[in-house]
């Protein structure tokens, strides 16, 4: 008996296009897009004949088809990117959900899986019901992170098990200009994914990381999906604001702030001046006043769309899938090629994906 097909990748493979339901059934002469919308949604059976002028018209195999994308991505990508187009948003979900099967297949295969075991961390820190700056320094403990300016964050995030992906999201002017900062994922194999946008600067970067980090300890996994999407926005906010600025450690610092001060701090603490502001509000080291006129000020000065950089604060890069594709083309002797096809992808598709998704960054590790 052949291999089941799942017939819901159809509308995966139209978003990745970015091609709309209505031009689609256009372009291929379906009486009607409820035709198209019914095959993709699982009520109407494809002929043969059908199934293949949808596949060739989105150049996909068949072998698209098989894949099993029930990879768990977090809705708060959906919840900061309200203001781009729909076709857009789709095409963007994707790459990720495709991207997220080439991480499985390349790791399930040739890579000891019991690397990414993230999830043996989660379990004390939940059963003991610590609350979330507890849980923030847990991690930091966890992490042996010692100090404000950590300058290998990603390299010790990745430590835990997480891949992390520097991203353009996708290669169209759309995407390019999409500020999501950043998202995550858990995928198949329960390989926790940390997704940020390549072209944020660093400080943006490090609380993306942090405010990620938070989601998946507090939200994936099934856990505490009771909460709203505006409640576990402010937790992972709350868990990265104590993360990389631990209360009993900042909060001298944050009385009487202003910008001069705070264009200081941050080259202190690596952090932008918009989260050390939050952090401020949260100690209540500053009135609601007080941030209201800072606000004001820094978006006088263009300072909430681009804060000034006089310092340059050095983050790490990814290294751990840029290891996989190392291990792959060095020690197994793969090409693109090969590597397409173990991802049911066509060469052109994989090559733009790992162009997008996994080639950024340059630090390299070894593969155990």
């Amino acid at each position: 008996m052949g291999t089941k097909l799942n017939i819901y990748n159809l509308k995966i493979a139209r978003d990745f296009r970015g091609i709309r339901q209505s031009e689609l059934a256009k372009v291929l002469n379906f009486s009607s897009v409820s035709k198209l919308s019914k095959i993709e949604n699982g009520l109407k059976i494809p002929t043969a004949k059908d199934l293949d002028l949808i596949l060739k018209t989105l150049n996909f195999n068949i072998d698209f088809l098989k894949i099993n994308f029930n990879s768990e991505i977090r809705n708060d990508f959906k919840y900061r990117s309200r203001k781009i187009g729909s076709v857009t948003k789709n095409e963007i979900e994707a790459n990720l959900h495709i991207s997220l099967n080439i991480i499985d297949r390349l790791i399930n295969d040739e890579i000891d899986i019991s690397t990414f075991n993230f999830k043996k961390y989660i379990n004390d820190p939940i059963n003991k019901s610590l609350d979330i700056k507890e849980i923030a320094h847990f991690f930091r403990s966890q992490m042996q992170i010692n100090t404000l300016h950590e300058k290998e964050l990603i390299y010790k995030i990745e430590q835990l098990g997480i891949i992390v992906l520097e991203t353009e999201y996708s290669k169209t002017e759309d995407a390019r200009k999409l500020k999501v900062d950043g998202t995550c994922a858990v995928t198949l194999s329960e390989i926790p994914v940390i997704f940020i946008r390549k072209y944020a600067s660093n400080d943006r970067k490090k609380f993306t990381l942090a405010h990620e980090l938070g989601h998946i300890v507090l939200h994936s996994f099934k856990i505490n999906n009771r909460y709203s999407e505006k409640e576990m926005e402010e937790q992972a906010n709350e868990f990265a604001s104590e993360f990389l600025l631990p209360s009993n450690i900042v909060a001298q610092d944050l009385k009487f702030l202003n910008l001069t001060k705070l264009e200081m701090l941050k080259a202190k603490y690596g952090v932008s001046m918009g989260a050390i502001l939050y952090k401020a509000k949260k100690l209540n080291s500053i009135t609601e006043n007080q941030h209201k006129y800072l606000i004001i000020e820094m978006s006088r000065k263009g300072w909430l769309r681009e804060e000034p950089a006089r310092t340059n604060l050095f983050l790490d890069s990814p290294g751990i899938m840029k290891d996989i594709l190392k291990h792959y083309y060095n020690v197994l002797e793969y090409s693109d090629e090969d590597l397409s096809k173990k991802v049911n992808l066509n060469v052109k598709d994989f090559k733009q994906l790992k162009s997008i998704m996994f080639e950024s960054g340059n630090i390299l590790r070894i593969v155990k």
